[in-house]
């Protein structure tokens, strides 16, 4: 059978591992692992959680609609380490090919992703990762100046992969498909309600971007660096990305598409009033999501270690209050009392 993994990918358009798993013969299982490696860390919390559940719910039902098994399809649910997942499923019904997009994660993203090449290798089978993010497998500093930027707009510029018109799913009984686990059955240390916290899913990714597209973008350039103005006035696309609601090829295209519109509206005489000069700015900020991205991926020590390594040394006490002020978000002055001043 065909698996196609679902990390930091959960949609249907421009979904290429899907793409190419829905053209071979061999049905398919599309699989998403509530990992504890990922569930126990500091940087996990159950606000994702949420956020995470909500898309994959959005993308089950989505998927139903285009089974070749009368809406028994869908996503595939397991909770454990991935190795063991993946070798119960193995045995259940032999894996020939693994899709998934490649993914520029953290410490615990890259162990667990070693530990799947080895699993991989070590059982003959073949592992696609795809690209979704313009980070190069190239160092930037071994490009030549101006080339990462070139095959960033290359990539984003490029077509889209479609919805699949049909897909053919393992059947239930031979492999069952679990359901959607909440935080406090998956075990996720940090417990907690953000009633503020933007919902997840499709849907709502290009709803979100169209809204910004269309009617809350245009102070963008002079509004982004407050978090009053901000709250409206940025995209409110960030979380959609890092989740994969939505792709950042569509989210180019689309923003490219409202520009050329508008340039078109400018030159009939029309008053565009800041649209160009916002949307200009995001366009950037997309390509520097990209570009901080790659830093990571060539250089991963600086999750833990400074980028410039003179730093070391600049601060050697540590004083707990003061960082759990911090992280309380408790310094500074409250930020409607700083808009007046």
């Amino acid at each position: 059978m065909i698996l196609v993994w679902l990390k930091r990918d959960v949609r249907l358009l421009d979904h290429e591992p899907l793409s190419l798993a829905a053209s071979r013969a061999e049905p398919l299982v599309i699989l998403y692992v509530y990992e504890p490696c990922h569930l126990t860390s500091d940087t996990y919390h159950e606000a994702q959680h949420r956020f995470i559940n909500e898309g994959l719910a959005d993308l089950n039902e989505q998927l139903r609609t285009i089974s070749a098994c009368d809406g028994e399809g869908g996503i595939t649910f397991r909770t454990g380490g991935i190795i063991d997942v993946l070798r119960e499923l193995h045995e259940q019904s032999p894996i020939t090919t693994i899709y998934s997009h490649r993914e520029v994660g953290n410490h615990v993203s890259r162990m667990r992703n070693e530990q799947v090449a080895a699993w991989v290798e070590a059982h003959g089978l073949e592992w696609i990762q795809c690209q979704q993010d313009g980070v190069s497998d190239v160092r930037h500093e071994e490009l030549d100046e101006g080339s990462w930027a070139k095959k960033w707009t290359a990539a984003m510029s490029g077509p889209q992969h479609q919805i699949p018109a049909q897909l053919h799913f393992v059947g239930s009984s031979t492999i069952q498909r679990g359901g959607l686990m909440d935080a406090q059955a998956c075990g996720v240390s940090h417990l907690g309600v953000r009633p503020g916290a933007q919902r997840g899913g499709e849907a709502r990714a290009l709803a979100t971007l169209e809204s910004f597209l269309q009617r809350r973008g245009e102070r963008y350039s002079d509004e982004l660096s407050s978090p009053l103005t901000g709250w409206d006035s940025c995209s409110r696309l960030s979380t959609y990305l890092a989740w994969g609601h939505v792709s950042l090829r569509h989210v180019f295209q689309a923003l490219s598409e409202r520009q050329e519109a508008l340039r078109r509206s400018k030159k009939e005489g029309a008053e565009t009033g800041g649209w160009l000069k916002s949307l200009a700015a995001h366009g950037s900020r997309l390509r520097w999501r990209s570009h901080f991205s790659q830093k990571l991926h060539d250089q991963p020590s600086v999750e833990f270690e400074n980028m410039v390594r003179t730093y070391d040394a600049l601060r050697t006490e540590f004083d707990r209050a003061k960082f759990d002020a911090w992280v309380e978000g408790r310094t500074g002055y409250p930020m409607r009392a700083a808009s007046t001043l």
